[in-house]
C-alpha cells in the first residue's frame, strides 16, 4: 500500500509535507493516531471510491481556470466508518473532511486559445480558507490535475475551497450561486460570444496580379477569442488578451514551387506580444500561427510574402475584429 503523506500548517504558513509511515493502513504521528485540526493527509487512492461517503456527501464546486475546468468535492464525514480504507480519524472536537478534485484540461477554453495556455510551470495552489485562516492542500506527489486528501477542521461549515492560479485567486463556499473571483479572472466566465469557433476569411489581395491570372490562388482566414491569461504573458491588465489563429495559403499553378513564408500581422497597427507557429511542412504554401495581442484593437491586418517560381508574391489581408 502507498504510504500516507501528511502536511501540517500553522496559520497562513505554507504546508510542509512529511512522510508518514503506514503500517496496515494506520496513520502514525500527530496526536496519537489522530489527525489534529489543520492537518492534511493524502488518501491512498487518487479519487474517492464510487458510493463512498467521500464521493456521495458534501458539495461540489466547478471553477474555470485558464487551461481547463477544475471540479472539487468537499465532504464532511460522519464520525465513524467513513475512511476505513485509510483508517484516518480526527482529534476530538474536529471533523474529518474529504477533499477531492480533478481538472479537465481544455474544458471551457476557447478553441483559438487552446495552444496558448499550455505551461506546466505555472505556480498554483489549492487551499481551504476561512477568514484569515488558510490550510494549503499541499502534499508531496499531488498536483492540480487530480488529488484526494483528508483534512481535520474545527469548524467545517465555515470553509471555502480556493484555487490560486499564477497569483490570482478564485474561491467558492457551500451554497454559493457563483464563485468569488479576483477581477483579473472574471473574463474566464464571460459569455461564449467572446469566441469565434469558425474561421472568417480575410479581405485579401495578391501582388503581382499575374499570380492569380495564371491559375494561382491565395487566401487568409482567422478565428479569434478573448482570454485573460496566456502562457508566457500571464494575466492581462485592462481587459483580456486577444488571441488570433491565422492561416494563409499561396497555391500557384501546378508545377511551381513556393519557397519560404514571411508572415507579419498587426492589430490596430500593434505587433503581437507572442507568436506560435504551427508545423505545416506537409502542406507547401500554407502557414498557420497563433498570435496574442494586447487588450484593445479591432482591425486585424496580415502580410505574407513568399517566393514563387523565383519571384516574390505578397498576400495582404484585413479583418475587422469585435469583442
Amino acid at each position: 500500500m502507498r504510504p500516507l503523506l501528511r502536511a501540517t500548517t500553522a496559520g497562513t504558513a505554507a504546508a510542509t509535507a512529511v512522510l508518514v509511515l503506514a503500517s496496515g493502513c494506520t496513520v502514525l504521528g500527530g496526536s496519537g493516531d489522530d489527525l489534529a485540526a489543520g492537518e492534511v493527509v493524502r488518501a491512498t487512492t487518487d479519487a474517492p471510491a464510487p458510493g463512498s461517503d467521500a464521493a456521495a456527501r458534501g458539495w461540489t464546486v466547478d471553477l474555470q481556470l485558464p487551461d481547463g475546468r477544475l471540479t472539487a468535492r468537499i465532504a464532511p464525514l460522519p464520525d465513524a466508518g467513513t475512511a476505513a480504507t485509510d483508517d484516518v480519524t480526527p482529534d476530538d472536537g474536529t471533523t474529518l473532511v474529504a477533499v477531492s478534485w480533478a481538472t479537465e484540461a481544455g474544458t471551457g477554453v476557447p478553441a483559438p486559445v487552446q495552444t496558448s495556455v499550455l505551461d506546466p510551470r505555472v505556480p498554483d495552489e489549492l487551499a481551504l480558507v476561512a477568514g484569515d485562516r488558510r490550510i494549503p492542500l499541499e502534499v508531496d506527489g499531488l498536483s492540480r490535475t487530480e488529488g484526494f486528501v483528508y483534512v481535520a477542521l474545527a469548524e467545517p461549515g465555515d470553509w471555502a475551497f480556493e484555487v490560486v492560479f499564477d497569483g490570482v485567486a478564485q474561491s467558492v463556499t457551500e451554497g454559493a450561486t457563483a464563485p468569488h473571483v479576483d477581477a483579473a479572472a472574471q473574463p474566464l466566465y464571460a459569455p461564449a460570444a467572446s469566441e469565434a469557433t469558425d474561421y472568417t476569411s480575410c479581405l485579401s489581395a495578391v501582388t503581382p496580379a499575374s499570380f492569380t491570372r495564371t491559375g494561382g490562388s491565395a487566401f487568409c482566414r482567422a478565428r479569434t477569442a478573448s482570454w485573460p491569461w496566456v502562457a508566457g504573458q500571464g494575466w492581462s491588465a485592462g481587459g483580456p488578451w486577444h488571441v488570433v489563429q491565422l492561416e494563409t495559403t499561396l497555391q500557384p499553378a501546378a508545377g511551381t514551387a513556393v519557397v519560404g513564408a514571411e508572415v507579419s500581422a498587426t492589430l490596430d497597427g500593434a505587433a503581437p506580444v507572442a507568436t506560435s507557429d504551427d508545423d505545416r511542412s506537409g502542406s507547401p504554401g500554407a502557414t498557420s500561427s497563433t498570435l496574442v495581442f494586447a487588450p484593445g484593437g479591432t482591425r486585424f491586418e496580415v502580410r505574407r510574402t513568399s517566393t514563387v517560381g523565383g519571384d516574390p508574391v505578397t498576400l495582404t489581408g484585413s479583418l475587422p475584429l469585435t469583442r
